[in-house]
């Protein structure tokens, strides 16, 4: 990038979200019909590492998405589970009262 430097470059993001970015770059990358995977895009690095390395990003945003849905769910179900359990015994009651009591 022969008019920025480096920290420039990485000081910019595009401003829509990480997944539609990546899916934006292998679209137009799947799209073009004038370079094969083999051709450099770079001396030493080809195209075909570029959409590998897009894929691999595409990966770990899946695997990303997948924890946080399986968190979430797991989130949900221990709240659930919290606001079914109902603790009704005279030792409970004795419990909340002296930590509720006021002391003063």
């Amino acid at each position: 990038m022969r008019t920025y430097t480096k920290e420039k470059l990485e000081a910019s993001r595009p401003d829509e979200g990480d997944r539609h970015c990546v899916e934006y770059c292998l679209t137009r990358l799947y799209a073009d019909k004038q370079h094969s995977v083999d051709d450099k895009i770079h001396a030493g690095f080809t195209f075909e590492e570029l959409i590998g390395a897009l894929l691999l990003a595409r990966d770990a945003l899946d695997e990303r998405d997948m924890l946080k849905k399986e968190n979430e769910t797991l989130t949900d179900l221990l709240l659930r589970a919290q606001e079914e359990v109902v603790v009704d015994t005279p030792l409970h009651k004795e419990i909340e009262d002296f930590r509720t009591k006021d002391w003063r």
